[in-house]
């Protein structure tokens, strides 16, 4: 459940810097920040997903 507020907290924060940015670049810098920002952001989740299933399949194989 913390992943979820950390997931969320991030996303807020980067809609903050778009907000940002927007107003002191321009409206493309924004966009692109926010694009690549929130792919990263998938993905990092989603590698420490993997991570996480991976180690507790070792665990479970030990312990048998």
């Amino acid at each position: 459940m913390k992943n979820v507020f950390i997931a969320a907290a991030s996303i807020v924060g980067i809609i903050v810097v778009r907000m940002i940015l927007s107003i002191a670049c321009s409206e493309q810098v924004a966009e692109v920040f926010a694009r690549v920002a929130i792919g990263a952001l998938f993905f990092y989740y989603i590698c420490q997903t993997g991570k996480f299933y991976k180690q507790h399949k070792n665990k479970l194989e030990s312990s048998n």
